[in-house]
């Protein structure tokens, strides 16, 4: 938990919420994701601008010579 952030592209689609240090402020946010299952889903279903979480696949299979092709399109289009 934290004031500040030098990753502030992931406040803006609600990736994810500075909340700061305060203790009870921190609770009320975490309470609030497990309550509210419309906020939650807002929140899960957000726009990530960090990536997709495939890039260590991605580099695997590039090192192992396997086809890339479908990673490419994707990425040209």
């Amino acid at each position: 938990m934290r004031d500040t952030t030098e990753r502030p592209e992931g406040i803006a689609p609600e990736t994810l919420k500075l909340v700061g240090t305060d203790k009870d402020y921190i609770y009320k946010n975490f309470k609030l994701l497990l309550e509210d299952k419309d906020k939650y889903q807002l929140m899960s279903k957000a726009s990530n601008p960090y990536g997709d979480g495939l890039a260590s696949k991605r580099i695997a299979d590039v090192l192992e010579g396997k086809d890339t092709l479908l990673f490419e399109e994707k990425v040209l289009s």
